[in-house]
């Protein structure tokens, strides 16, 4: 299993999951209006909400190689293997 699915699929707890989504939400591309939508219903999701929600975030990341950002060398195997 690679390190993308043992860390999707690991148990967690809902504080776990809120966190992660909490982090996400960070370096997301949503609006401002959006990302405090989500951040003031965040703590009162079930735990099915907030595995959805982590989706939605990690389909919705901004690209930090691309935005100039600051970058590691996760983003960088990241995006290379995203345009293979």
């Amino acid at each position: 299993m690679n390190d993308f699915d043992e860390w999707w699929f690991e148990e967690k707890s809902n504080d776990e999951l809120k966190q992660e989504c909490d982090n996400l939400l960070q370096s997301s591309a949503f609006d401002s209006e959006t990302l405090s939508q989500y951040e003031k219903e965040l703590w009162y999701y079930s735990e099915e909400e907030l595995i959805k929600m982590k989706q939605n975030l990690l389909m919705n990341q901004i690209d930090r190689i691309d935005a100039g950002h600051n970058y590691t060398q996760t983003d960088i195997k990241y995006k290379l293997r995203k345009n293979e």
